[in-house]
């Protein structure tokens, strides 16, 4: 039986605007993930100069002990009547082991400062694409609303056109109210003629606050595209 494959659906191919987004985002993706893979490394060479010190007082404390035991036999207070040795090859190995971590630590704050000055240019690079990103959301932004003002052309062409045929109705009114009969007999149609304007003045929808709700949808917008130039206003 042949094995029936299912085809992912493909993801919408981004504007041009969109794409020049996605492209700056993906840079300064790359630039913070090398700096903080920079920052990783730096972090494993912190602890060197803790480990010069403690063999430096390693061998310092050794040398103090071997002083003390040498003044001791010299004033007399040692019991042993012989003047101590000191261990030499202890010794040598405490001033290797010196040497070694003193060379290290050296050698670690050299390195560091050569990943800080790298960590430091990623950053750079980082920081001076915000510019071009918020510019490119911007030009998101001005090529998202084009369906909004599609739907605006829309809607007042069709609110135009009705309120022209609603005047039209109350200016045949008003021509029957002063050409039918005389004023007296025609007042009944005359305070129609002054219910229909009224109706007339209010009949368009009261206009609804949602300035608030709206900048903050499209301030939702703007922080989604920082990260996904897919990013699409939500309703």
């Amino acid at each position: 039986m042949a094995t029936v494959h299912k085809l992912e659906p493909k993801a919408a191919a981004l504007s041009p605007a969109r794409e020049r987004l996605q492209d700056l985002l993906d840079k300064k993706t790359s630039c913070e993930e090398r700096a903080k893979q920079l920052r990783i490394a730096q972090q494993r060479l912190v602890g060197r100069d803790q480990e010069a010190a403690s063999a430096a007082a390693a061998l310092s404390e050794f040398d103090r002990q071997n002083a003390d035991a040498m003044a001791a036999w010299a004033r007399g207070e040692s019991k042993d009547g012989d003047m101590p040795e000191i261990d030499i090859a202890k010794r040598q190995d405490l001033v290797v082991a010196n040497a070694l971590a003193a060379e290290n630590a050296a050698a670690a704050q050299s390195a560091s400062a050569q990943i800080g000055t790298e960590i430091h240019a990623e950053d750079l690079v980082a920081t001076n694409l915000t510019m071009p990103i918020e510019a490119a959301i911007a030009e998101v932004i001005s090529e998202s609303v084009e369906p909004l003002i599609e739907d605006l052309r829309e809607s007042v062409r069709v609110a135009v056109a009705k309120q022209n045929r609603l005047k039209q109705a109350l200016q045949v009114v008003i021509g029957i109210a002063h050409s039918a009969g005389p004023l007296e007999a025609m007042k009944p149609t005359f305070d129609l003629m002054a219910d229909l304007a009224e109706r007339l003045r209010t009949a368009a929808a009261p206009v609804v606050e949602t300035t608030v709700a709206d900048r903050t949808a499209w301030d939702s917008l703007v922080a989604r595209l920082r990260n996904d130039a897919a990013a699409e206003l939500e309703a």
